[in-house]
């Protein structure tokens, strides 16, 4: 993990960026030795929000320019796996269960990590920048919080599978995770409460390979079908290019996902760190105090055909590339 804990900077991440008298600068914020436990960031960003170097009237920022200088230096290691999903399919609960161990930091849908991949779909910026600045900020991260971190996870929001070619180039040697679900199911999951990948407009379009007007007239579940079939394409795609591709369907259960997890990065775990995230399993990803429950039923959904075809293709590559000696040890 990075250690900067001499540095004036100990204890500050960036954040965000905002866009100031033409400027784009990097605002920061103060996050102590937080640990990084909640489902996703953006929640831990509101919990730090409320600290008292965060309450005052001075806001700090700083040029991209220093993500690269202040990590020029810092020998840290590359993440242990990036994990892609399709949305509703396991992810966050797998980032909860990886993030047990006491040496694993995971960072589950960083907003700025976000922010950073998606500046190319911004007209102001030069597209050649952002991968040296999303490099350095994932090198600022990991610093040390409790001190025994070692290993980095980092899980991906679901529309980041179309940045996989910049993220390989980043990290050639790195496994890529990439969990799925049966579509039915994850637009049942949507049904309940919208992603921002489910709502047209909210994702830049061209990031999906869509034009701005295509989707004007689609229904909400309509427009999440054509997302889905987007993102099984892009997964076959890579399980046939990448050889560090390992795909996880959400079937699997959750043991069976973190045991493939282990597989893919040489990662073992002791008998009662098995046993805590088998424990940890019984719960809500996203609210850990409520018992899991599967949802309800879905309303009367467009053609799956096309979704449901491409379904299918991922689940032979998947089962022709099982790994003989896995066995899931769900019980």
């Amino acid at each position: 993990m990075a250690d900067i804990l001499m540095h004036p900077y100990n204890g500050w991440l960036p954040y965000k960026l905002e866009r100031i008298n033409n400027q784009l600068l990097c605002r920061w914020l103060y996050f102590n030795t937080k640990a990084f436990t909640e489902p996703f960031f953006d929640e831990t960003i509101a919990k730090c929000k409320s600290l008292a170097f965060n309450s005052t009237p001075f806001k700090s920022f700083t040029t991209l320019n220093l993500l690269e200088d202040l990590t020029r230096n810092i020998d840290a290691a590359a993440p242990k796996a990036i994990i892609f999903h399709i949305s509703r399919c396991g992810s966050t609960l797998l980032s909860q269960l990886l993030g047990l161990a006491a040496n694993h930091l995971v960072l589950s849908e960083v907003p700025l990590f976000d922010e950073l991949l998606r500046l190319r779909y911004r007209p102001y910026y030069r597209q050649e920048d952002y991968k040296l600045y999303l490099k350095a900020a994932i090198k600022l991260y990991p610093q040390k919080r409790t001190g025994t971190e070692s290993q980095l996870f980092i899980k991906a929001d679901s529309w980041h599978i179309f940045f996989w070619r910049e993220l390989r180039e980043m990290y050639p040697d790195v496994p890529f995770i990439f969990l799925y679900r049966s579509p039915d199911e994850v637009i049942r999951s949507h049904q309940k409460l919208r992603g921002m990948q489910a709502v047209p407009g909210v994702i830049e379009p061209e990031i999906f390979g869509f034009s701005e007007n295509k989707n004007a007239e689609i229904s909400l579940d309509g427009y999440m079908i054509q997302v889905l079939e987007k993102y099984f394409a892009e997964f076959i795609e890579v399980s046939a290019k990448d050889r560090l591709s390992s795909l996880i369907n959400y079937s699997e259960g959750p043991m069976g996902m973190v045991q493939k997890v282990s597989e893919a990065t040489g990662i073992n775990y002791t008998k009662e760190e098995w046993a805590a995230i088998k424990e940890r399993s019984r719960y809500n990803a996203k609210h850990p105090h409520l018992a899991f429950s599967e949802n309800g039923r879905a309303e009367i959904l467009p053609s799956l055909k096309t979704v449901n075809s491409l379904y299918t293709k991922l689940e032979r590559i998947r089962l022709k590339n099982q790994c003989p000696n896995f066995s899931s040890i769900n019980e």
